[in-house]
């Protein structure tokens, strides 16, 4: 808890598992977000949180059954709105399994996409809570 009070944002980068957060992560989050520090009596201090799940699938995949926009109002308003923080961010990495590509010289460009991505979200969040 003394580690959280002593920053502006958080940001969680996860595997996406059977459509939402690994075991470790909602236990760590089911153990510290607790009640008289994160909801309740308080709120969590920080100003924004950005969430990166890595999703297997297609972004097609997700969208198909909505169920991206289910994940989204989860991270959102059920975890980051119940607790006080004011901007929420969810970034879909998808395809980090790259199944779908068929030679290495593909599946190299897609994995240099994706880390340039993870990156330019990193730096845009990180620059977002340095300003005023």
């Amino acid at each position: 808890m003394e580690r959280l009070r002593r920053n502006d944002g958080l940001a969680f980068i996860f595997p996406l598992w059977w459509y939402s957060l690994p075991a470790m992560v909602k236990g760590y989050i089911d153990r510290v977000w607790n009640y008289g520090f994160a909801y309740g009596e308080a709120r969590l201090p920080h100003k924004k949180v950005l969430w990166i799940p890595l999703v297997g699938e297609t972004e097609e995949s997700l969208k198909k059954r909505n169920f991206d926009t289910m994940i989204s109002h989860y991270l959102n308003v059920g975890l980051a709105g119940y607790t006080g923080i004011p901007q929420s961010e969810v970034a879909f990495l998808y395809n980090t399994l790259a199944e779908d590509l068929e030679n290495e010289e593909e599946i190299k460009k897609h994995y240099e996409s994706l880390f340039n991505r993870a990156y330019e979200l990193g730096n845009t969040y990180s620059h977002s809570l340095t300003e005023k």
